[in-house]
């Protein structure tokens, strides 16, 4: 019971953590430019905890533009329409 509720707390840990870096990269990053922020994202967890990870993308960061490289876009937008949005 301990190991289990020492890694459980471990996650919750992890995952505030991981919410308070998003909310310090929406809150500082257009500061001095308008210009997009290019996050490339490599999670190593469990597709219930990368779901979570993602909900906090979209509901902390908001403007977020996606690239799927198994699916890509066929035109992708003019870097003056991706101003203050995350990449």
């Amino acid at each position: 019971m301990g190991i289990f509720l020492w890694i459980f707390l471990d996650f919750l840990f992890i995952f505030n953590l991981f919410k308070d870096v998003l909310l310090a990269l929406k809150k500082n990053s257009f500061e001095h430019s308008d210009y997009p922020v290019v996050l490339s994202i490599e999670m190593h967890c469990h597709k219930a905890q990368q779901e979570v990870m993602a909900g906090y993308f979209k509901s902390i960061l908001v403007n977020v533009f996606l690239i799927d490289e198994n699916n890509p876009p066929q035109d992708y937008p003019l870097l003056n329409e991706l101003k203050n949005t995350f990449i």
